[in-house]
């Protein structure tokens, strides 16, 4: 049985992560008293969630998995596919990159590959082969550990991965770069399964307070240290993100209401995820961008283009079996 919450959160995430994407150039080019540069902030805080909620929707959907099925199962029926999705789209932007970027040399591209970084957006395929690999054992621990316990677990592991993220010496390897995704995975596990009680208006003003603290904090980084700090609020393990992450997904899931447009619309996520930095890349060689006149003008305009484009295409890829597999 689909979950309305969380087909609303995957169409709302996809298109918040082309948001994301299109004003984070803009963000990097500081400007405190230009009006712009604020809007860019604004979109950019509120939507550093994206990538949390996806991480938390795919604990929910495959924590605990089937009696029925064994580990070996679990590993037949999804670590080919994740793998075949994870090495077409590797391939596919390093030959975007190569011929219309820089050309990409074999030990650049292996280093680019053990970073989990092929580009950009690439990393959460990488760090989704390593929580599937996990999904079996850590389905045998939710299902044998006390939700009191498990809820402590799961606040251990935030605690762990926030004080991490800032260590400023990281892993160069993208298979230890994925084990603090633990904590919102089985997060997403958590939070479906056992309802924390908060109202939404409560959740909502966590949201709003998180944001503008996120944008206060880049403002300040930016200011007083400059862009060399940035990864220290960008970071899924900003204590600020954590909340407004957990605040989202809660807040979703207290959608009960089947809807036939978002859950049609939710098979499109995954593609759109995919394909929206190619169009934003092709957009901005047209100067179609966040700058594009003026950011509150620039920023819809790149974004809607992207999202129809991106989800145009993988609703093409969806029409044929070999190609569904690549956006599904």
């Amino acid at each position: 049985m689909r979950n309305p919450g969380l087909d609303a959160l995957k169409v709302v995430a996809a298109i918040a992560v082309v948001f994301l994407h299109c004003v984070s150039p803009s963000v990097r080019d500081f400007d405190l008293h230009r009006g712009g540069w604020w809007i860019a902030n604004f979109v950019n805080s509120f939507s550093r969630w994206t990538v949390p909620a996806f991480v938390m929707i795919s604990g929910a959907v495959l924590l605990p998995i089937k009696s029925s099925e064994s580990t070996l199962f679990f590993y037949r029926k999804r670590i080919p596919r994740i793998l075949f999705v994870t090495i077409f789209w590797t391939l596919f932007y390093f030959a975007f990159q190569y011929f219309s970027e820089q050309s990409i040399g074999v030990r650049y591209a292996l280093g680019l590959i053990l970073k989990g970084r092929p580009y950009y957006h690439l990393w959460y395929l990488y760090m989704i082969v390593i929580l599937y690999l996990a999904t079996p054992f850590l389905s045998a621990i939710v299902e044998k550990i006390e939700p009191e316990a498990l809820f402590w677990l799961i606040f251990a592991l935030f605690v762990i991965s926030v004080v991490g993220s800032f260590d400023s010496v990281r892993s160069r390897f993208f298979w230890i770069l994925a084990l603090p995704y633990l904590s919102y995975f089985l997060a997403g596990y958590y939070l479906k399964n056992h309802a924390l009680g908060f109202s939404a208006k409560f959740l909502v003003v966590i949201i709003i307070l998180a944001g503008v603290l996120i944008s206060l904090l880049t403002a300040g980084v930016l200011k007083y240290f400059g862009v060399e700090k940035m990864g220290l609020v960008e970071s899924n393990f900003n204590p600020l993100v954590v909340l407004m992450s957990l605040a989202i997904f809660l807040l979703f899931l207290k959608l009960t209401r089947e809807n036939a447009i978002l859950s049609r619309l939710s098979v499109l996520g995954f593609g759109v995820y995919l394909l929206h930095p190619l169009f934003l890349k092709i957009l901005g060689s047209m100067s179609i961008s966040a700058d594009l006149i003026h950011p509150a003008l620039g920023v819809p305009i790149t974004v809607f283009l992207a999202v129809v484009l991106s989800g145009g295409v993988t609703l093409a890829l969806l029409n044929f079996r070999l190609s569904a597999r690549l956006v599904r």
